[in-house]
């Protein structure tokens, strides 16, 4: 298989012929769900009134925040940190119309410089006005940050100012760290809806016997400020701010010779920790960091806004390399560079902005919202097929366990990997698993339909079990397999998916899978899920009808785009994924109604996300993650078929970076996008390839040979197979 070091987004898949039936029973659809739109496209734009739009919405708006200043070059100078972007938020927006236009921009990032550049304002629905900066007439709006100055001493960035925005909610980003002499500031946070952001730590000033540190970066919104870096005797960086749900980098430690070394990385939007410095070599501040990419369980109020980056600081190293601290997530600065007699040492970037629009649809549009995330504090997938530890996917940390005097074993599952448990030793120990549960749901498949314990949530009070072959469920209120009341459901050794839900809520405080007590299971487990809600019915219904209990499934006569374009069922869309933070959770959401989700392998997860071309994208690591979808009908295409991708190389040395590829079962390929990179057997490098073992192969007379975004699309039409290849939108090759 041809792995991918990229980003990808937005892809699309057609089959233009025909629209198979689907193969799955259709979930009705809500009249009434909440949407999420991502815009992160820098400058000016124009974004498309959905169809099913409604005035129950809030906007939500991030600036970007600014680049960390350069060292300039000289004797005991360092640069100052950038400031983070505010943030601004408007509920109930009126005056827009389904169909209508509306003029958008997302600020750009500031970069390192001398000084730093500022990061650019980001608005939404601007009436008046061409300055493209809150100084227009705008319906919200949020200040970026500006840069850091270039050397000691100068300027330190200042936050995006919440007064100067637009908004009933606004916040400000915080203040890059001042330069010292030997210590670079810190970059400021990115402002969120928990208050205002932390501020960049300040570098340390001059000290006889010449010590570095560099000031740590701030948190982001709510979170606290760097610390200062210290101009003293074994000097250190200051540590990175911590934001209310996680904590900032360390800094720099420093050893007996003064060597100096990096400061950590913050994690959970947390600044990174400011670097200490030595004579033997730069020492980089930590990367700030991000609380989550925002999706629909897990929205504003706790992701989004990222850390800034940790000063740099060094001395006598005569490096030119990167010393600040990247910004992490949206809106956060970046740090300064650091102190250096060579240099100059550069600084951080800071990080661009976003707009977040959540509404209540109209009803007018017939996909159905997942509810397999709402409520959701524990997802064990037991994909991972190698490991003694068993992934929680819910975000929640909380990480299983193989335990036993013999392990669980990694099999087949019912859908990707499985644990199998041999019914004397081996079960999955997760402890006290955080969060209220009324419902929990899984797949299994035993080995006998003798009486036998399956999963135990407490100690005990909350266990489920075989009883006379069928399942029990006790302390639950209710408990169900393959969709039916357990009582009327006699087991045999197939697979079965079971769900037990009660009206009061419970600790998960000694959660163990595959026992209870001196009990165990003998048999397959897949896909365990625990919720801190009471599933009803219909949703039960609807998790069995979805499989492995993942997104629910849809039936859509049309799919409306982000741009609001509408795809009607009759023109072949048979895949459509959009990598956003709501498509992209345990699942891959499929929005082109055919219910071709995707599922995670290789290692990769939903914390892949990253900032894409339009909304979100999904970053793939070039050596195992990819995402797959299961076998369909509806992806058989041998006849007219079009690709389309949007696409960012990490890296162009690669021999092959796979897109987009579907197998018959066997060793041939039905299609199979790809680049083909230096060093391949290719008649052209780096051009984007389009191959069928029925039909041959084309490659583009254009190539992808840098990092930047291109927009991929391949069609095939026609009995002769006339074939036309296209890179951003310029037709390349038309062979026949």
């Amino acid at each position: 298989m041809r792995k991918f070091l990229s980003i990808i987004q937005m892809v699309f898949l057609v089959g233009i012929s025909t629209l198979p039936a689907l193969t799955f029973a259709p979930v009705t659809t809500t009249a009434s769900t909440q949407k999420v739109i991502f815009l992160t496209t820098t400058g000016i734009n124009t974004w498309t009134v959905p169809s099913d739009w409604s005035s129950t919405n809030t906007i939500e708006v991030i600036g970007a925040g600014g680049g960390g200043g350069n060292q300039l070059g000289v004797a005991n100078d360092s640069g100052a940190g950038g400031g983070g972007g505010a943030y601004s938020k408007i509920t109930n927006l009126t005056g827009l119309s389904s169909g209508g236009s509306v003029t958008y921009a997302v600020g750009a990032a500031g970069t390192h410089a001398q000084p730093g550049t500022d990061g650019g304002d980001t608005f939404f629905n601007r009436t008046t006005g061409s300055a493209g900066t809150c100084a227009d007439t705008t319906s919200v709006c949020a200040k970026g940050g500006t840069g850091g100055s270039a050397g000691h001493p100068g300027g330190a960035g200042t936050g995006g100012a919440a007064g100067s925005g637009t908004g009933t909610t606004k916040n400000s980003g915080g203040n890059g760290g001042n330069a010292g002499g030997y210590g670079a500031g810190g970059g400021g946070g990115s402002a969120g809806p928990n208050g205002n952001a932390g501020a960049g730590g300040n570098g340390a000033n001059p000290f006889a016997s010449a010590k570095d540190a560099g000031g740590g970066g701030g948190g982001s919104g709510g979170g606290t400020n760097g610390g200062d870096g210290t101009a003293s005797a074994g000097s250190i960086g200051g540590n990175g701010g911590n934001n209310y749900l996680g904590s900032g980098g360390g800094a720099g430690a420093n050893d007996a010779d003064d060597s100096g070394s990096s400061g950590s990385n913050g994690t959970s939007g947390g600044g990174g920790g400011g670097a200490d410095g030595g004579p033997t070599g730069p020492s980089v501040g930590g990367d700030g960091s991000q609380l989550s990419v925002w999706t629909q369980t897990s929205n504003s109020a706790v992701a989004g806004p990222g850390g800034g980056g940790g000063g740099g600081a060094t001395h006598d190293s005569g490096t030119t390399s990167r010393q600040g601290g990247n910004a992490g997530g949206y809106g956060a600065a970046g740090g300064g560079g650091g102190s250096d007699n060579g240099g100059p040492s550069l600084g951080g970037d800071g990080t661009q902005g976003i707009i977040v629009i959540t509404y209540t649809s109209s009803g007018r549009t017939s996909l159905t919202k997942p509810a397999n995330n709402l409520g959701l504090v524990g997802y064990w997938s037991f994909d991972e097929g190698t490991s003694t530890k068993a992934t929680d996917f819910s975000g929640r940390g909380n990480t299983g366990t193989l335990s036993g005097a013999t392990l669980p074993s990694w099999v087949n599952g019912r859908r990707q990997a499985a644990l199998s448990f041999d019914g004397t030793a081996s079960y999955v120990s997760v402890g006290n698993a955080s969060g209220a549960v009324q419902t929990v749901s899984f797949w299994m498949k035993p080995n006998s339909v003798a009486d036998q314990k399956i999963m135990d949530l407490d100690g005990g009070t909350h266990q489920v079990q075989i009883v006379s072959s069928k399942v029990t469920a006790t302390g639950f209120s209710g408990a169900y397999v393959d969709g039916a009341a357990s009582s009327t459901v006699t087991l045999d050794t197939s697979w079965h998916f079971v769900v037990a839900t009660t009206s009061s809520a419970f600790a998960a405080s000694a959660f163990d899978i595959g026992r209870v007590s001196t009990g165990y299971f003998g048999g397959r487990v897949d896909d365990v899920r625990i919720y801190s809600r009471a599933l009803s019915a219909s949703e039960v219904a609807a998790l069995y009808a979805g499989g492995t209990g993942g997104a629910a499934r849809a039936n859509a006569s049309s799919v409306t785009l982000q741009n609001g374009t509408t795809l009607g069922a009759g023109n072949g869309l048979v895949g459509h994924w959009t990598f956003d933070g709501a498509d992209t959770q345990s699942t891959i959401t499929d929005r082109s109604g055919q219910n071709n989700h995707g599922y995670f392998n290789g290692g990769a997860t939903s914390s892949a996300k990253t900032i894409g071309k339009l909304g979100q994208a999904f970053s793939f690591d070039g050596a195992s993650t990819y995402v797959e979808a299961a076998h369909a009908s509806s992806l058989d295409i041998t006849a007219d078929i079009t690709l389309s991708a949007w696409i960012k190389r990490v890296q162009t040395s690669d021999v092959f970076d796979g897109i987009l590829a579907k197998t018959n079962g066997s060793s041939l390929w039905d299609y199979d996008l790809y680049i083909c990179g230096t060093g391949s057997t290719c008649a052209t490098a780096n051009a984007v390839t389009f191959e069928s073992d029925t039909t041959g192969k084309l490659q583009s007379t254009g190539t992808i040979t840098d990092t930047n975004w291109h927009h991929v699309v391949f069609t095939r039409s026609g009995s002769a197979y006339s074939r036309r290849g296209k890179i951003d939108s310029v037709l390349r090759r038309t062979p026949s």
